[in-house]
């Protein structure tokens, strides 16, 4: 079997999910091109946690050849969330399984920026962990390349107008979303709540954030 026939963010397969678990589609995704969508993530950390997707199957975003959609991306962001103080996040998978991502297509969590959340706070969070032993590095879209052309995963956030990286291979699944876990009514993983009544109401929160922010 094509594995992009089963790839959760693969054709219609999302889409299908979600009227699966009673969403209503429409109502769902803010915006949409050719090139990739933005919709609610379906266990929202915060109000306004945005899951971006890339149309074709990447391995992650370091794999994208177009140096602009990063900041395509950020700019239909800002204009659905109404700011530019934005925390962007994405576990860079590259190899399937590895570097903390729970689904090996390539996606982008994008949120407005919790409170007090700054690139000190990710940075003690990492080294913390653990699980990171390698130095972090600015991460323009050439270095996020690099890293796929490498065979090499990563971790990557940009906060503040700034992009950093931290090549990563053995990672917990959804690394960067337990991060976030302080800001949160309910568990980071999106695999326990998503289906939870309360996990709905807060999709329906970041919905009608983003109905009041959208230009």
């Amino acid at each position: 079997m094509d594995k992009h026939s089963t790839c959760p963010f693969c054709g219609n397969n999302r889409k299908s999910f979600l009227v699966d678990n009673g969403y209503d589609v429409s109502a769902m995704y803010f915006y949409e091109d050719e090139d990739f969508s933005i919709s609610p993530d379906l266990s929202p950390l915060v109000t306004g946690h945005l899951l971006v997707i890339p149309t074709k199957h990447y391995a992650s975003f370091g794999e994208i050849e177009d140096i602009s959609m990063l900041s395509r991306i950020r700019s239909v962001a800002e204009q659905l969330l109404g700011t530019k103080d934005l925390l962007i996040f994405e576990h860079g998978a590259v190899i399937e399984g590895e570097g903390g991502a729970s689904v090996d297509h390539a996606h982008m969590h994008i949120m407005p920026r919790p409170t007090n959340m700054t690139v000190t706070l990710i940075d003690e969070y990492v080294r913390e962990s653990g699980c990171v032993s390698s130095t972090k590095i600015m991460a323009p879209h050439e270095v996020l390349h690099s890293f796929f052309l490498e065979r090499q995963p990563y971790i990557f956030y940009e906060i503040e107008n700034q992009r950093f990286a931290y090549p990563a291979h053995t990672l917990p699944h959804q690394f960067l979303r337990m991060m976030l876990q302080p800001y949160c009514q309910l568990s980071y993983n999106w695999r326990i709540t998503y289906s939870t009544e309360e996990c709905r109401r807060n999709v329906n929160k970041t919905i009608d954030y983003i109905k009041e922010h959208k230009k």
